[in-house]
């Protein structure tokens, strides 16, 4: 604060803001007043100040529901417990390779023809007649490797399929389970600079 300034303020001029006389003035003028703006002027604006008045008080009154909503979402959401992600890699080709030789060596389906078509795909054609064995082999695949997840990208069966009249499309993923996010606990419905009553 600069006293400087202070010291050269015109302290005489509150005075006339200070006399007797100055609240007679303003009698005076509110007395003059409806004669000088008109009654219909001052309804509207005391019309207004109502208005006014009323939108602040629903404002703070939404505002109070709205922080009051806002505590308690914030309560619940620190009572959910963490749920760990789920992850879907595709199986390597190689993988796949390696499993659709082992069951070729094996002659397990020598009806069907299964190729690794690529990352995390194994295609099975055949003849429609051999749909019983198609299902078996969808089951070995199912259990071919350690957290696979087998899901059938596209079936068909009949004239119109490409490559056979048997054909189906696998997609072959790993799942991995993540840990659980860790959230933040969540502050007191007060807060920490607001404590509650």
């Amino acid at each position: 604060m600069d006293f400087k300034k202070l010291k050269n303020f015109d302290w005489r001029s509150l005075k006339s803001i200070t006399n007797p006389n100055a609240v007679k003035d303003l009698d005076k003028f509110l007395d003059k007043l409806p004669l000088t703006v008109g009654y219909n002027a001052l309804i509207a604006a005391g019309l207004v100040w109502v208005l006014a008045g009323g939108a602040v008080l629903f404002a703070t009154t939404e505002a109070s529901k709205a922080a009051e909503l806002r505590a308690e979402l914030l309560e619940v959401e620190s009572m959910r417990p963490p749920v760990p992600e789920i992850q879907f890699t595709p199986v390597p080709k190689t993988s796949l390779e390696t499993f659709v030789e082992e069951i070729e060596d094996a002659e397990l389906y020598p009806v069907l023809t299964l190729r690794a078509s690529n990352e995390g795909m194994i295609t099975i054609t055949g003849n429609d007649s051999e749909f019983t064995a198609m299902t078996y082999a969808i089951g070995h695949i199912q259990g071919g490797g350690k957290n696979w997840h087998v899901a059938v990208d596209s079936m068909c069966l009949g004239p119109e399929c490409t490559g056979g009249t048997l054909k189906a499309d696998l997609k072959i993923s790993m799942i991995k389970v993540m840990d659980a996010p860790t959230a933040a606990p969540a502050a007191p419905a007060g807060g920490p600079g607001n404590p509650s009553l």
